[in-house]
């Protein structure tokens, strides 16, 4: 076969979506170590471990203003919902998540440019959230293509803007709000294209639609919830417990793994999620066995090649981009490194779990891990530090990917076991 027939049966619209898609969350895991990057190397590690903190703490609020919707909305390939429902649900979730997050720098005593630095990030995951609801619409019409070409080029302008002012001013917190002006100025752009260009949105909410969309969503919720903090947790208590430094270099040693994550959740929570729903929903589940065995083949390729530059090049480079030595902590970076390998298998079954309805379940489960294992990490971080912290998330993580794909594979035999009979 010559390449151009290669090509021509390329499913170019699938190829671009993906390719789009994959680079925007590239551009996002950049941006996120470089803004962490800029910080260490113009301010030090102490405000290095005040910006960790700050997106730790946020992330759970991240995880309200989005309400687990974007999956659903992935996956409503016959649009039950409309544009107008999800908006509405969305705003909605917005208000409440400022509201949680001004009663907690309220309440929690910190310092005023720790609260700052908290309120600043939270305010980029805020107006990301809103636009996330109309690239999620995007996503549902096969053009996440167009949502991707905006986030990458969001993200490279306010990185550059970000690097700029922070080695200008040296200033965390004015780097973080010049930051802001500029992702709100980016995304109301990107809004007035959507409304301009393919739907108005109306800003009259049907109230039933949206109470029966928040209660389709809400297990979801409260899944991504526990798995935030599961996820965060051992930063909490290492921020409570020890210095800013602390929170820092573990920052550091998750960089790799935060950058798998985010290209994990883009290829298959992007088009690839919307394109596995449309082919179960035209099939059977042998259709979507067939998907996912092909999913995890993409993943056990991944996997290798991130094993392979993470333990190769990992420390040194690291230690080179950040000018700190961090060969003492060999042994933490191995179990972040090897807590990696789940992302992506927690990505493929979750994936499967929303297409079965099976998040019920898993929320049980991952309930009664938070209830086992919040103690147990409190224990570990307390005696051990660090290497408490990273143990306790590499076993957390891997409990995780076990328990989701399990879930996913046991209902999956006993749909095909009754369709046999």
């Amino acid at each position: 076969m010559s390449f151009k027939e290669i090509i021509e049966r390329v499913n170019m619209t699938d190829f671009q979506n993906n390719l789009w898609t994959i680079l925007a969350s590239s551009a996002s895991s950049v941006f996120s170590a470089a803004m962490f990057l800029v910080t260490v190397r113009t301010a030090g590690l102490a405000a290095g471990g005040i910006l960790s903190f700050a997106v730790s703490i946020t992330a759970l609020l991240y995880v309200l203003v989005h309400f687990g919707v974007r999956p659903v909305q992935a996956v409503d390939v016959k649009q039950e919902y409309s544009l107008n429902s999800y908006l509405g649900l969305r705003l909605c979730t917005a208000f409440l998540a400022v509201m949680v997050i001004l009663k907690f720098v309220l309440v929690g005593s910190f310092e005023a440019d720790r609260v700052t630095v908290i309120l600043s990030f939270f305010f980029i995951y805020l107006i990301d959230g809103i636009a996330d609801v109309f690239m999620g619409d995007l996503q549902q019409n096969g053009k996440m293509r167009i949502a991707g070409r905006m986030r990458t080029c969001a993200f490279i302008l306010s990185l550059i803007t970000f690097s700029f002012v922070t080695f200008i001013t040296s200033s965390l917190i004015t780097a973080l709000i010049v930051t802001d002006v500029i992702v709100l100025v980016v995304y109301l752009a990107f809004i007035w294209f959507h409304r301009k260009h393919f739907k108005r949105v109306r800003m009259r909410f049907d109230t039933s639609a949206v109470r029966a969309l928040a209660l389709n969503v809400l297990p979801l919720l409260i899944l991504w919830l526990v798995v935030s903090y599961l996820t965060n947790a051992q930063k909490y208590f290492l921020g409570f417990l020890y210095s800013d430094e602390a929170v820092a270099v573990v920052a550091i040693l998750m960089t790799p793994v935060i950058g798998l994550n985010l290209l994990s959740s883009s290829f298959f929570q992007g088009a690839e999620m919307t394109k596995t729903a449309q082919i179960y929903a035209n099939g059977t589940i042998n259709d979507l066995s067939k998907r996912v065995n092909h999913q995890l083949l993409v993943a056990a390729v991944l996997g290798a090649i991130f094993l392979l530059c993470s333990f190769t090049f990992g420390i040194p480079l690291l230690s080179w981009l950040f000018n700190a030595d961090l060969s003492p902590y060999r042994r933490e970076y191995a179990f972040l490194t090897l807590s990696g390998l789940s992302l992506v298998v927690i990505y493929i079954s979750n994936m499967c779990i929303l297409l079965l309805q099976l998040i019920k379940k898993l929320l049980a489960v991952m309930m009664i891990i938070a209830i086992i294992f919040t103690p147990a990490i409190w224990f570990l971080v307390s005696r051990h530090g660090m290497i408490g912290a990273t143990f306790s998330h590499f076993v957390i993580q891997t409990a995780y990917s076990f328990a989701s794909f399990i879930i996913y594979r046991t209902a999956a035999n006993n749909i095909r076991k009754g369709l046999e009979r």
